[in-house]
């Protein structure tokens, strides 16, 4: 098996990392490739069928009939591409092939519920519905992974950010859990921030009340509209605040709005927004405070005004090869202006 294929197959099946996917957008944007796609599709198509064979597949149906939205760069998606290399496929591939991608787990066990698990790669914003026709937004570089029938309970587990509009159900909690927090709710719309790699886990309520209690700490909170609620997993604290829930839920239309937000959660914002890495000099002041609302702006916008409104300077370097050929992933460096 080529790499190509090992790729492919990968992005398929919802694991893949930001080269795969890199290297995805380039197959599906070049005719020269199309007759490979072809074959490797096709062989996926077959091997879905007949593992599908005995398999009740309307959950899987519910899943694609799933309305998907998504913001991402300015080229040709690997879905604009499918349509013309392999029509057969669109059906059944439609959604592993957007760039929201989904993995319908079909390896369970006889009479296990299957799951159904989304990602949403760094630069991508994804509206996503869930079994009781609850919906929400997943942000980039989050994942989310829930049962494809919900029964007593309605659970999903999250790594990442994402927006909760809950359908109210008082005989069937809704609960999110986390890494570092679990939320329970009955019917409810909030956001929450919790990426296994981060140590503060943050809710915001919209409307209705949200139940937080940390996992593996003393700690259990009630917030109401407009509370947040962050907690440091490190610490084993929890601060609650009254907020502009604007301020946190915008980025589900593509709008960032900075409201004092010093160096660090800045840079944090715009790496996922815009799938760029990172790096502070040390002589930088990582406690300025930046304001902004920011919808259509590209990167190097977002960057030139920091500059203007911050004592700092930026340098986007230049993007590397890897081994395999692929172009990494851009990175800005932040230091101190010219003479400080």
């Amino acid at each position: 098996m080529n790499s190509k294929v090992k790729i492919i197959k990968k992005y398929l099946r919802g694991r893949f990392s930001l080269d795969d996917k890199a290297a995805v957008d380039e197959y599906f944007s070049n005719q020269k490739h199309d007759q490979e796609l072809s074959k490797i599709l096709n062989d996926h198509f077959n091997e879905l069928e007949t593992q599908s064979a005995t398999k009740d597949l309307s959950p899987l149906l519910k899943v694609i009939n799933h309305k998907k939205q998504f913001h991402s760069a300015k080229r040709r998606s690997p879905l604009a591409r499918l349509g013309q290399v392999y029509a057969k496929a669109a059906a059944v591939l439609l959604v592993p092939l957007l760039i929201a991608t989904i993995y319908f787990y079909q390896n369970q066990d006889r009479g296990a519920a299957p799951w159904v698990e989304i990602h949403s790669p760094y630069g991508a914003r994804t509206q996503f519905s869930l079994p009781d026709g609850s919906t929400g937004w997943l942000n980039s570089g989050s994942i989310i992974r829930y049962p494809a029938q919900f029964h007593s309970n309605r659970e999903v587990n999250l790594n990442g950010e994402a927006y909760f509009d809950v359908v109210k159900n008082t005989r069937s909690p809704f609960q999110v859990h986390t890494k570092s927090v679990d939320i329970k709710v009955l019917g409810t719309s909030f956001n929450i921030v919790s990426y296994d790699i981060d140590s503060l886990a943050e809710v915001v309520v919209t409307s209705g009340k949200v139940e937080v209690v940390a996992n593996g700490k003393n700690m259990k909170q009630q917030l109401l509209p407009n509370e947040r609620l962050v907690f440091n997993n490190n610490k084993g604290s929890a601060e609650k605040s009254l907020v502009d829930v604007q301020n946190y839920t915008s980025w589900k239309t593509g709008k960032l709005i900075f409201q004092n937000d010093n160096l660090n959660e800045v840079t944090r914002k715009l790496s996922r927004f815009y799938n760029v890495s990172f790096a502070i000099g040390e002589n930088v002041d990582r406690s300025q405070s930046f304001r902004a609302i920011m919808e259509k702006e590209n990167l190097e916008e977002v960057l030139r005004y920091m500059k203007l409104t911050m004592s700092l300077d930026y340098n986007i370097l230049e993007r590397k090869t890897n081994n395999e050929g692929l172009v990494t992933r851009r990175e800005v460096l932040i230091t101190a202006p010219a003479g400080k």
